[in-house]
């Protein structure tokens, strides 16, 4: 039986690869860095310590610009981790093909590769203007993704509905 082709979606990858990729890591790492290098003048200290005082009182205030003053770099650690979390992410598909039986996936290398739906589980994610999609399979993590971010996002969203896996008790990850 021949599985028909219901829908193809492109994702436009200028988000997940290249420059649209590292943009907000580099708006964070300048505002902890500026914010890093402001505190090391001796006059900002004063001034951070003076309004710390003035809000929080003498206790709480001199802890509080103590830590802003000399253990800002702490944020540091974690900013580093999630850096390091998104360079090894890699982007694992450019293109999604939903069939009655199957899904496709049009890996980076430019083939597809197809899964039944139990193999794909799909979700929403923030307020429903993303969703999650996870394929053990072939190695798709679980990764929110915007619809607008893909062509046909209406007929996405219609046809994941209708076909694809939404129930977590039915996904199979083999």
């Amino acid at each position: 039986m021949e599985d028909t082709l219901v829908s193809k979606h492109v994702l436009d990858m200028s988000q997940y690869a290249g420059k649209g990729k590292w943009k907000g890591v580099v708006i964070v790492w300048t505002v902890v860095l500026f914010i890093l290098l402001a505190t090391r003048f001796s006059f900002i200290q004063t001034e951070i310590t003076d309004f710390a005082i003035s809000v929080c009182g003498v206790q709480g205030g001199t802890k509080n610009a103590n830590f802003l003053i000399n253990e800002f770099w702490v944020a540091l650690i974690p900013l580093a981790i999630g850096t390091f979390i998104l360079w090894r992410r890699k982007q694992s598909f450019s293109e999604i093909r939903i069939y009655e039986n199957s899904m496709g996936f049009v890996l980076l290398d430019g083939k597809e590769h197809r899964v039944r739906h139990e193999q794909v589980y799909v979700h929403y994610g923030k307020y429903q203007k993303t969703f999650w999609i996870e394929c053990a399979a072939l190695g798709i993590s679980n990764y929110y993704y915007y619809w607008g971010d893909f062509s046909n996002s209406e007929v996405l969203c219609d046809n994941l509905l209708r076909y694809a896996n939404w129930n977590m008790s039915k996904y199979q990850k083999q």
